[in-house]
């Protein structure tokens, strides 16, 4: 495995790989929708960076059903009284 490569993104491999963000996170999260040729282009291409994935990160960027949470104060006119 190559160095790590400071600040390598999941948008780093994508372009090494030649494919978008979103198919290196089905692979990177196990998903399927794609070819065994694919999912090897991107493995090689997160080895050669040393991508890694921020957990810390994932953790706070869903609620638990998946929906995205929105950050900030409330406002005081909010548009959903």
């Amino acid at each position: 495995m190559a160095a790590m490569v400071k600040g390598s993104t999941l948008h780093d491999v994508a372009a090494l790989a030649g494919v978008s963000p979103r198919r290196v996170s089905r692979v990177v999260n196990g998903e399927s929708g794609f070819s065994e040729a694919t999912r090897l282009r991107v493995v090689a291409a997160i080895d050669k960076v040393g991508y890694r994935p921020n957990l810390l990160a994932r953790g706070t960027d869903h609620t638990s059903d998946g929906n995205r949470r929105a950050c900030g104060p409330a406002h005081e006119r909010s548009v959903l009284r």
